[in-house]
């Protein structure tokens, strides 16, 4: 048996949802390996987490860049022990405006960190993940995915990629014991939702501030939970916290 905890590798994870899903993770026995572009969100997050006793390992980089990602690899290599979940998390929602109005070049960096950052990074770890006897890939999704939100064309493009490129990737890899799910974690309270409320573009409850944000640990206890044997019945789907069965499941009232 390996003398080491299992590994989470949690990217964004310098503040808002990711710092979240990182100490959560902490919290039900994993060491976390946290990445962001941000080196001092990093330092608080792993400040925050090994307060409570929870081992970290802080990876700064940009997942856009392509050497950066391959780095990060070798760094999972060299701290030991199995990777057994990677939570996809980071990820920007700009630009905000109509599609003929923004910079082609900005809605097209949009596309090149949400998904191809993410993809790159999740094949960089693969061979990491393929060793564990168990491994869980939660990419989060967005309501987005399955929207058409005027003037957020890059973000619900990303996400929607992201969603199904997600669902895919399970039905590729489930024999090989990695389970893929897209988590759709509702409207948290984050840097992401002040930025659309002081954009003025979006859902009017959104801008305006009415949507009943969720506090950030509610669906980082839904990732968790997304680790475990017992949501298997919920990989290769399209899953959002407003669902009743995952509702149900995580002991959250109806809507």
């Amino acid at each position: 048996m390996s003398k080491y905890k299992p590994i989470a590798l949690v990217t964004g994870a310098s503040r808002g949802f990711g710092r979240a899903i990182a100490l959560e993770l902490g919290g039900a026995g994993f060491r976390v390996a946290l990445v962001a572009r941000s080196r001092s969100g990093l330092e608080e997050t792993a400040r925050q987490a090994e307060q409570r006793g929870v081992e970290t390992l802080r990876l700064p980089a940009d997942l856009s860049v392509a050497a950066e990602t391959s780095s990060l690899a070798e760094a999972l290599r060299a701290w030991g022990g199995e990777l057994e979940v990677l939570v996809n998390n980071a990820g920007v929602i700009a630009p905000l405006g109509s599609f003929l109005e923004v910079r082609f070049e900005d809605w097209a960096a949009s596309l090149q960190t949400n998904v191809e950052g993410t993809a790159r990074l999740t094949h960089a770890v693969l061979p990491l993940l393929s060793q564990a006897r168990r491994a869980s890939i939660i990419t989060i999704s967005s309501g987005a995915a399955v929207s058409d939100i005027p003037g957020w064309s890059a973000y619900c493009t990303a996400k929607a990629a992201l969603d199904r490129w997600a669902l895919v990737l399970d039905a590729e890899l489930k024999e090989t014991g990695i389970r893929s799910y897209s988590f759709a974690p509702g409207t948290i309270e984050t840097e992401m939702q002040k930025s659309i409320r002081s954009s003025g573009v979006g859902p009017a409850r959104l801008v305006s501030g009415e949507v009943e944000h969720l506090p950030a640990e509610v669906p980082a206890k839904a990732v968790v939970f997304l680790t475990s044997p017992e949501a298997e019945p919920f990989a290769g789907r399209h899953i959002d916290i407003r669902y009743p069965e995952v509702r149900k499941v995580l002991g959250l009232p109806e809507l």
